[in-house]
């Protein structure tokens, strides 16, 4: 059997295993952490500041994500199926890696099942959880920085940038793609450096100022152990 066939394969599953996930969506709260995450876009949504105006334990990517998905007024289920959405990405994104480090699709179907069929991932696929989040921006950052051009590069670290703003333990791929770089190209690795880093810090200014101190205390203070 061909190439052809193992990625074909692999599509089925994924299109059975998004039908068959969309058909369960749980439409109740399942997590302590994911009512807190829920709560914190519907604030959002209606106008509030994070870090000001209510407790949030990290970046606020996951919270502006959400923050459309409250207004749609449906209660949980649209979190639901962004989150199962997020982690059929995961097993699509782990299958591509896989796909362009070894060229070996049975490899590559082997890994993105796995991924899909993870007991703990079932599970946590259908929290509103920025665990998720983060996952498909690394591996999307990955993707890029394979390709090894400027553009790509660019690319990785926009995503890297969004992964910092969704959870402080990003940081360490962002070390990890950075050090990759080095080896392979300085003025990449500058760039990268450049858009990731120094967007980050760009965003974390622009997030102190109008909460007028909390979300340094909050996110960088309160949350460096986590």
């Amino acid at each position: 059997m061909g190439q052809t066939f193992f990625k074909g394969a692999f599509l089925c599953f994924l299109v059975v295993f998004v039908a068959l996930g969309m058909a369960g969506i749980d439409r109740s709260c399942l997590d302590a952490a994911d009512s807190a995450y829920l709560a914190a876009a519907d604030a959002l949504a209606r106008g509030q500041m994070p870090y000001r105006d209510f407790l949030a334990a990290h970046p606020p990517l996951l919270f502006a994500l959400g923050a459309p998905l409250a207004a749609l007024k449906a209660g949980v289920l649209p979190f639901r199926i962004f989150s199962f959405l997020l982690a059929a990405g995961i097993g699509l994104g782990s299958w591509r890696v896989t796909m362009r480090v070894s060229s070996d699709s049975r490899l590559a179907l082997l890994a993105g099942a796995l991924t899909l069929l993870a007991p703990l991932g079932l599970f946590f696929s259908r929290l509103f959880l920025n665990d998720a989040l983060v996952s498909l921006l690394a591996l999307g950052a990955v993707l890029a920085l394979l390709s090894g051009s400027r553009r790509e590069t660019v690319l990785a670290g926009a995503l890297c940038l969004l992964g910092t703003m969704a959870k402080l333990t990003f940081l360490p791929f962002l070390a990890a793609f950075f050090i990759h770089l080095l080896f392979k190209d300085r003025r990449q690795a500058l760039l990268f450096a450049a858009i990731a880093g120094g967007g980050g810090l760009v965003a974390t200014v622009d997030l102190h100022i109008p909460t007028n101190g909390p979300y340094l205390d909050t996110i960088i203070r309160a949350q460096d152990s986590k």
